[in-house]
């Protein structure tokens, strides 16, 4: 009974040191992959800010707000910047498990998603005469930073899953935006919205499923060799046949 006890927790010390050591490595991806998404990372910083903010502030001082937002918007592309100035033979960086690709073509995108939230920021601040008159502010910062960072792991995503995730956040983002003038049109326009939304994210849904299933894939590289195998496979045995 002794050397079965004891095999029993030699055993389950090294199944544990095996965890450890898969915990500290999932840590190191985690953490490594940190600098290659900086700019999204000012973002989440810059929306936790307008939310502490919000909480503290309240009603006053909404006049800071669109210079807040501008300063984020400004951090954003500043890490953009410094990505672009990389060489393009190490610009390429692939992170968590390829959900996410760094590329400087991304980061143009990423670019004119900043300067089409700077310039909402501009129209936003004109069309009021004073920044209270904007109904919620923080409110309204707060969604206008999350579509901007949803737009942008939409253009660093190369796995269905981490598309999804992205665009639902730019969904959810502009159906409150909609509906956040409060009036009859704001409110029918939104709740329209949202009814079309649920009904092509479960479309979007089901295709994903679909392409799993054919595949076993959610990465893009994966699904794009998968189906140029099958197709090369397709072709050899017509060509055999004929």
């Amino acid at each position: 009974d002794l050397h079965v006890r004891s095999r029993r927790q030699r055993e389950m010390c090294i199944r544990d040191s095996h965890r450890l050591v898969t915990l500290q490595k999932q840590l190191e991806n985690i953490l490594g992959g940190i600098e290659h998404i900086q700019a999204e990372l000012a973002l989440c910083i810059g929306l936790l800010l307008f939310i502490v903010l919000g909480l503290i502030i309240g009603e006053r001082h909404k006049n800071i707000l669109p210079v807040l937002a501008t300063l984020v918007l400004a951090i954003t592309g500043y890490f953009v910047i410094q990505y672009l100035q990389i060489p393009n033979e190490q610009a390429k960086k692939v992170v968590y498990g390829g959900m996410i690709t760094q590329t400087k073509i991304a980061s143009y995108f990423k670019l004119l998603s900043l300067l089409v939230g700077l310039l909402t920021i501009v129209f936003t601040k004109l069309s009021y005469r004073k920044a209270s008159e904007v109904e919620g502010g923080f409110e309204y910062y707060i969604l206008l930073l999350g579509g901007i960072l949803g737009i942008n792991l939409m253009f660093i995503s190369t796995n269905l899953l981490m598309f999804f995730l992205a665009i639902e956040t730019v969904s959810l983002s502009s159906y409150a935006l909609v509906l956040f003038k409060n009036d009859v049109k704001s409110k029918e326009s939104g709740v329209k919205y949202l009814l079309y939304g649920l009904f092509i994210t479960g479309f979007m849904i089901y295709g994903m499923s679909l392409i799993y299933v054919f595949t076993g894939s959610l990465n893009y590289t994966d699904i794009i060799d998968t189906i140029s195998a099958v197709s090369y496979t397709h072709l050899r045995a017509h060509e055999t046949r004929h």
